[in-house]
């Protein structure tokens, strides 16, 4: 799928943002992953963290807004770096390894019902110790099977 007008849209972030994708998009490794894949994997993550605990993702959401009306306003303030080190302990408490591996599986599972191949195996291989064998091969099924689909569709 090519970026064309008709399935793509234009848009404005500020630095910080950028260079948070970036710097995800460097720390999961993957060289064909796409700013888009990126956004869509945080997406996912959000989505589904949001429905264990919608009062925290808020909370984050609101912080990132603050953050970046500081930045703004002229503050020296690093978004992801403040963001991370605000929140790590609450999302880690929010979550245990039964909670954050249902987040992980769901989200793999969203990202592949939207066709995002790439980022659902992201997903799966960066948190293949949450999951237990059985999962993990259930998961790798899905991944395979929706590939063969969407390249069947191509063809």
């Amino acid at each position: 799928m090519s970026l064309k007008e008709n399935n793509s849209k234009l848009i404005r972030v500020t630095i910080d943002a950028y260079n948070s994708l970036d710097h995800l998009k460097k720390r999961i490794g993957m060289d064909k992953l796409t700013y888009s894949d990126i956004i869509n994997v945080s997406t996912a993550i959000a989505d589904v963290f949001f429905e264990k605990d919608p009062l925290l993702v808020k909370s984050l959401a609101n912080a990132a807004r603050v953050l970046r009306l500081r930045k703004k306003r002229g503050d020296e303030v690093n978004i992801l770096q403040s963001l991370v080190e605000e929140y790590r302990n609450k999302i880690l408490e929010a979550t245990d390894s039964k909670v954050a591996k249902k987040i992980i599986v769901d989200a793999i599972e969203l990202l592949l019902d939207e066709g995002h191949i790439e980022a659902a195996t992201s997903l799966l291989f960066e948190y293949k110790s949450l999951l237990d064998n059985e999962q993990f091969k259930e998961l790798s099924t899905k991944i395979l099977e929706r590939q063969v689909q969407l390249r069947g569709k191509v063809k």
